[in-house]
């Protein structure tokens, strides 16, 4: 059975591979299409050695260095391919302008189509590939490598069009027309996949802003606590619900009548236990941090206490 590691360890070699075959065929074509996707791959391949690392990372338990956990690593590394694609693709526009400015560029078409027929098939096997592994891979780091080989799909399919077209120009004595498909490919490209890096990275960004997930997430993970306290009385719940990635942290305070103030610590376990067995059950993997509070200020949305507050008088 595939790994998480084994999947993107996959991803990142065949991202050197299409990007080294990338480089040496826009060398000898003139491409500027061709190169802006060898780019594309090569720094991809980059990102991937440290999307490797932080798999290995994440699986690791909060300790004195990071007392939170390493779990805002996986949207951090998204966001840094989001960015890369980005990055990547508005260069590459603005010399396709600059390009089509200047008349064009000459372009071998031949050997441009089969690169193109090529990076096609090749990078849609790729994407099959790993498609099929997140069937049984639960992963937002492949999920991220899986959005950037839609994007190399859809580079490859868009080059064998054109390339099509500007052997077709060339054809038929049309050369100054087929020197313009080039830089307008380019544009092309990078205008109809702009948005996948822009939803990458937006939604990396919020991970790491900690915004809340969907609000039936939050609405399921309530329910759940709800429905796991059973009988115990309490004045209100307070939920907060944040998913840096693939595992799902959950606070909950429980304000509890001033009756239920003295609730035994067995009790109290037994409540915690079956309220994350319940949240497991649904949203696994959990963090589940449950604090039963008298104390609403406590328990209620705050911006941090900045004074000494009321004494809380001790138990006897």
């Amino acid at each position: 059975m595939a790994s998480e590691r084994g999947l993107l360890g996959v991803s990142g070699a065949a991202a050197l591979a299409i990007g080294v075959v990338a480089l040496f065929t826009a060398l000898a074509t003139g491409s500027g299409a061709i190169l802006v996707d060898s780019a594309f791959n090569l720094c991809f391949f980059g990102t991937a050695l440290l999307t490797l690392r932080v798999a290995t990372l994440v699986g690791r338990p909060d300790d004195a260095r990071f007392p939170f956990g390493y779990l805002h690593l996986e949207p951090l590394v998204n966001m840094v391919k989001g960015l890369l694609i980005l990055g990547v693709g508005l260069i590459a526009l603005i010399d396709a302008a600059f390009s089509i400015y200047r008349g064009g560029n000459q372009l071998s078409a031949g050997l441009a189509l089969a690169y193109a027929a090529f990076a096609t098939a090749f990078c849609a096997g790729v994407l099959v590939v790993l498609r099929r592994g997140r069937r049984r891979v639960k992963s937002p780091l492949l999920d991220g490598d899986i959005d950037n080989w839609l994007v190399n799909v859809a580079i490859s399919l868009g080059m064998l069009a054109a390339f099509c077209l500007a052997l077709l120009l060339q054809r038929v004595a049309k050369d100054q027309a087929a020197r313009y498909v080039d830089p307008v490919l380019v544009s092309l490209v990078v205008v109809l996949t702009i948005g996948v890096p822009v939803r990458m990275t937006r939604g990396a960004l919020m991970g790491l802003l900690k915004r809340a997930p969907d609000e039936a997430v939050t609405r399921s993970v309530e329910r759940l606590i709800r429905g796991s306290l059973g009988g115990q009385r309490m004045r209100a719940l307070y939920v907060r619900v944040a998913r840096p990635g693939r595992t799902t942290y959950v606070l909950a305070h429980v304000l509890l009548d001033e009756a239920e103030g003295a609730l035994e610590v067995r009790r109290a376990d037994a409540l915690r236990r079956a309220a994350v067995d319940a949240l497991v059950a649904a949203h696994a993997p959990v963090i589940a941090d449950i604090v039963f509070t008298t104390v609403e200020s406590f328990a209620a949305p705050t911006v941090g206490f900045a004074a000494a507050s009321s004494p809380v008088e001790p138990v006897a």
